[in-house]
């Protein structure tokens, strides 16, 4: 008997595409629930849960930030003197 082949393993840019891809779904779903009729209360309490109210730094908002600022780091290692395509 022959073992079964193994699985490919996931490269960092198929987890990125993975990732952006629930990203996108998530913001597909929010944006078809804001085209459904929402009153005045409710569209203020849907956009509470974007940015978190006792530590800015959660939520929506803080994480994407978040992603920004790791991406600028890397840039920053990759070209330090910032005079090129990555900066």
């Amino acid at each position: 008997m022959t073992a079964a082949p193994r699985p490919a393993a996931r490269t960092r840019i198929d987890r990125v595409r993975a990732s952006a891809g629930i990203v996108q779904l998530a913001l597909q779903q929010i944006a078809d629930e804001l085209r459904g009729g929402v009153g005045a209360l409710e569209l203020a309490e849907i956009l509470r849960e974007f940015p978190h109210e006792d530590h800015r730094q959660d939520g929506v908002f803080g994480s994407f930030a978040q992603m920004l600022t790791v991406a600028a780091q890397g840039a920053g290692r990759i070209e330090p003197d910032r005079d090129g395509e990555m900066s």
